[in-house]
């Protein structure tokens, strides 16, 4: 007996083929549709799959089938002589139709053989056709049987056996796929057989049950060893799908192993590297008892220590650590926590400098051992320049505040020169009609006096503003300090300091500088001062001159032009400045003196401001209770000083009716200038804005025009003056203003105005400069 051939799984099956059930495999023997990790989707449906695989083997021997037409032809063939032949072709025609059905279904079922759904449904299927061509054959018992012919029944009946032995072998995939054709087909030849009757047909009709009984034995037996044979496969293919799977996680973990010790060794590489060639100082050194195993060479470039100097010993035998205090905070983290970050710490280096550090540590097992792995990063520098921008800021915001300061001192400056002009101006005057001594003259002259005074206050407040400096003289700081020594004020001083002792020690051949003697003297005497209130109970006051080449930076400056320069020290030996007080002394109003009797509380300020003006520098040495030195240091000039004239009369600069035009916002000071240029005997007109200017001198022509450079809402002196220039190309004019010098004055002089005259107006000054434009040459 011929038995189905069931293939064992090939190679491509179970390496990316397709498998026994119709369905793609990928590489390494898993279902496409399988989870990586667990039970393969088969074994979830084993007996589906099974009759899948019955399926498919029952319908791959259909073709077989057309085997039985063949033997239909051989049967009408024989029997023509015997049985009609409409029903020999009836019965044909049957046959042939249930081989066409078999074909048709057999077509469709390998269309879809991959299907997952086949199984139950195309078993019934299966069955039927074999009920179905069963039965066509059990119908020739009756449509084609040769009635009274033993031997042609005989044929007959052997070739039905030799069918129903052929169905055995093909529909043997199920246990009753051959019952299912063998029992319509051969039961009705029993019965028919047995219907003739007599020996033969009843012996016939027995051994036709008797070979059914056998062939359905058969049939059961063969199906179960396909069966079986079905298992078997799948088994082997999930031996070989886990096979296959066990040798891919074992390529992986070889792989992964490998990867491991691959990564591990270029991470160690790293380490290697990272450690020989970071710039930060690295240290390994064993927990227990703190010895050095070795070091980088970040730690030799910053420490100056070499691995012979370190490794063996520990940081304390170095002695590394600037404060133990550090070492111990370091130790305090490593214990509690495990690691330390960030911790900032003072390092001694093998020179005897003291280093920075910025210092995280780790703690590691080496071979067995804990080891305390340390990095640190030299942060001297950037706490160096952190400290040089926070004084710089200082710097910034001290001369922030100044400017904020000076711009409001200016801005009183100006309005207090405008009441004061008038006060000292027609004080003046006064003075000029009196002529005789009188007491209505000395009165006057004490206001005028007075009125003085104060203007020396708004000349602090111009200085603090760095607005007072104007027209710049050579002049030799010796004589300055020699006259000083003479002057009232020094008088004052010691009257209210009578224990002070002002001793001198001046430069022979000092050189000259170029600057304001009003300021400079008043810088010194503010000096003096300061320094006698700092003596209560007396002392010495020392005032220094020299020459000085300066090629570095001054305490307190970042750079200073190179040069010669003339040193001014006025040192004393007084209670000496508090360090909470350093960074304040030069602040407007910041004062601890006596207000009223020793200033105005801007002394400082204005000695601040002078040097400034005088593109000086300053340098303040201090202590409490070990005096005070202010050394100042002002440029040379090589020009030398000029011989000045001592006294100009009235003569000098009286008028000859030349016409004035007098420019002033403020009602006062145009009446006060008009009062003194009529009696100097010009013929004066007064507008008191720029544009009345403008259009004044559309009309009328002067010899001259009294501009007033800061004004009101409008044009300034210099808009007015271009403007007026337009109209009369050589209008000659002279600026006035409570402020010193500025941009705006020298862009209108350099536009042709002439002589600068400040605020607030003394005849002679006023005179002279009217004077010397109206005189200069066109």
């Amino acid at each position: 007996m011929v038995r189905p051939q069931i293939e064992p799984p090939q190679i491509d099956q179970i390496n990316g083929g397709t498998d026994t059930f119709g369905e793609k495999m990928r590489p390494g023997g898993r279902n496409r549709n399988a989870p990586e990790i667990g039970v393969p989707k088969m074994d979830r449906d084993f007996s589906g799959k099974i009759m899948r695989e019955q399926v498919r083997l029952a319908m791959q021997q259909l073709p077989a089938s057309r085997a039985a037409f063949v033997a239909a032809l051989i049967v009408a063939c024989v029997l023509r002589n015997v049985v009609p032949h409409l029903n020999l072709l009836v019965w044909v025609s049957m046959v042939l139709s249930v081989i066409i059905a078999e074909t048709a279904f057999s077509h469709r079922f390998y269309k879809i053989a991959e299907a997952p759904s086949i199984g139950k449904n195309w078993k019934i299927i299966y069955l039927i056709l074999g009920l179905f061509s069963g039965s066509v054959w059990g119908l020739s018992a009756f449509i084609i049987f040769p009635a009274g012919h033993p031997e042609l029944t005989s044929f007959l009946v052997l070739v039905i056996a030799g069918v129903a032995a052929a169905v055995t072998v093909i529909h043997s995939s199920f246990s009753f796929g051959p019952v299912a054709w063998m029992g319509p087909a051969m039961i009705p030849y029993a019965v028919r057989c047995a219907w003739e009757g007599g020996e033969f047909g009843y012996s016939l009709g027995l051994l036709i049950l008797i070979y059914f009984s056998a062939l359905f034995r058969a049939s059961i037996k063969n199906s179960r060893f396909i069966v079986s044979g079905v298992s078997l496969r799948f088994e082997n293919l999930k031996l070989l799908q886990e096979v296959q799977e066990a040798n891919g996680s074992l390529r992986q973990e070889i792989a992964e192993r490998r990867l491991t010790q691959e990564t591990l060794r270029e991470s160690e590489e790293k380490f290697r590297l990272a450690f020989r060639t970071s710039p930060d100082s690295i240290t390994l050194s064993r927990l227990s008892d703190g010895m050095y195993i070795d070091i980088n060479e970040g730690f030799t470039e910053i420490m100056g220590y070499t691995p012979d100097d370190v490794i063996g010993k520990t940081s304390v035998e170095l002695n590394i650590w600037n404060d133990p205090a550090d070492r111990e905070r370091l130790v305090a983290g490593i214990h509690s926590a495990g690691f330390v970050d960030n911790l900032e710490a003072e390092f001694r280096a093998k020179d005897g400098r003291i280093k920075t550090g910025l210092m995280s540590a780790r703690v590691l097992r080496i071979n067995d051992d804990d080891v305390l792995l340390s990095i640190t990063r030299d942060i001297t520098e950037r706490k160096r320049a952190e400290e040089e921008r926070r004084r710089l800021e200082d710097r910034l915001q001290r001369a922030e505040k100044m400017e904020a300061l000076g711009t409001l001192a200016g801005g009183v400056a100006h309005d207090l020169n405008n009441v004061l002009g008038v006060v000292v101006g027609y004080s003046e005057l006064l003075l000029y009609d009196l002529g005789e001594p009188s007491s209505v003259k000395s009165r006057a002259e004490a206001i005028m006096k007075g009125g003085l005074r104060a203007a020396a206050i708004v000349q602090d407040l111009l200085t603090l503003a760095r607005r007072g400096v104007s027209n710049r003289k050579v002049v030799n700081f010796n004589n300055i300090v020699l006259e000083c020594r003479n002057s009232p004020e020094f008088a004052g001083i010691s009257s209210y300091h009578p224990n002070i002792r002002i001793k001198t020690d001046l430069k022979a051949n000092l050189l000259n500088i170029s600057g304001s003697s009003v300021h400079l003297t008043k810088s010194l005497i503010n000096l003096v001062s300061n320094a006698a209130e700092a003596m209560p109970e007396g002392g010495v006051i020392t005032i220094k001159t020299l020459n000085r080449y300066l090629d570095k930076p001054v305490s307190g400056y970042d750079e200073v032009r190179e040069g010669d320069y003339v040193v001014l020290s006025v040192s004393d030996t007084g209670q000496g400045i508090p360090a909470r007080d350093m960074k304040r002394i030069f602040e407007p109003f910041y004062t601890k003196k006596v207000m009223g009797r020793s200033g105005t509380g801007l002394g400082l300020a204005v000695v601040w401001g002078t040097v400034k003006d005088h593109l000086g520098y300053i340098n303040v040495e201090s202590g409490e209770g070990k005096g005070t030195i202010f050394t100042l240091y002002f440029p040379v000039t090589r020009e030398e000083i000029s011989l000045e004239q001592v006294s100009i009369s009235a003569a000098e600069y009286m008028g000859n009716g030349e016409s004035i035009l007098i420019v002033d916002d403020v009602k006062e000071q145009r009446e006060l200038a008009a009062t003194m240029l009529i009696n100097l005997n010009y013929n004066v007109f007064s507008v008191s804005s720029g544009k009345e200017a403008v259009e004044y001198l559309k009309q009328n022509a002067v010899d001259l025009v009294v501009l007033d450079m800061i004004m009101g809402p409008g044009m300034d002196g210099l808009d007015t003056y271009a403007k007026i220039l337009e109209i009369h190309t050589h209008q000659r004019a002279i600026i006035v203003s409570g402020f010193s010098e500025t941009k705006r004055v020298s862009r209108a002089r350099a536009l042709g105005a002439g002589a600068y005259v400040k605020k607030p107006y003394v005849l002679a000054e006023l005179g002279l400069g009217v004077r010397k434009e109206l005189d200069r040459p066109a």
